[in-house]
């Protein structure tokens, strides 16, 4: 890495593993900081699928289900050809029906 520059960070793919392109590091910490974090930045840049995906993971493991539903209900939105979306959508419903 040249003087004054910061080595990349990791990005996640769909898996959660390191890859490239695909998802976000996810900001570290307790899973209620990493909620905030991803709250307050979805709320930032509310139009990114890549924050809005962060968000709703966020959400998940911090058991703000309802939240995580919001948030991938405006992927729906934002990205309409992706069925993944809809996929995760209505597993987010059987999860939140069965709590």
């Amino acid at each position: 890495t040249p003087p004054g520059r910061h080595p990349p960070q990791p990005r996640f793919t769909e898996g959660g593993t390191p890859g490239a392109g695909g998802g976000r590091a996810r900001p570290p910490g307790d899973a209620g900081v990493a909620f905030d974090a991803a709250e307050r930045a979805a709320r930032m840049n509310a139009y990114d699928p890549g924050t809005r995906e962060l968000a709703a993971s966020c959400a998940i493991e911090a058991g703000r289900f309802d939240d995580a539903r919001r948030h991938i209900l405006a992927l729906t939105i934002l990205e309409p050809a992706q069925p993944r979306h809809a996929r995760r959508l209505e597993a987010i419903d059987r999860l939140i029906r069965s709590r």
